[in-house]
């Protein structure tokens, strides 16, 4: 019995999905009317360049200011192993 049940738990699922969509088109009817949008009007594309390019732009500088901070976190602890190696010699090196 456990088989059937889990077989007709999809089932159901898809039913009440399929449903569920089909009722989201019936407010739009064959009298529809598209709803009056005044910033349609001054749409242009020069608009959507440059939100594009703004978008190029923000991404472009992350990427630098990551390479940049990964960078100096880079260079900062090469520079400190270099100094500790300076002031505290290994035990098996020659200090003389």
């Amino acid at each position: 019995m456990p088989l059937a049940t889990s077989r007709r738990v999809p089932v159901r699922l898809l039913l009440a999905a399929t449903s569920l969509l089909l009722s989201a088109c019936t407010a739009v009817g064959p009298d529809f009317v598209p709803p009056d949008v005044p910033w349609l009007e001054d749409w242009s594309s020069t608009s959507l360049i440059s939100v594009l390019q703004g978008a190029v732009m923000r991404t472009a500088l992350f990427i630098a200011v990551s390479f940049y901070a990964w960078g100096t976190i880079w260079l900062l602890a090469h520079w400190r192993a270099e100094r500790v190696t300076e002031i505290l010699p290994l035990s098996g090196e020659n200090t003389t």
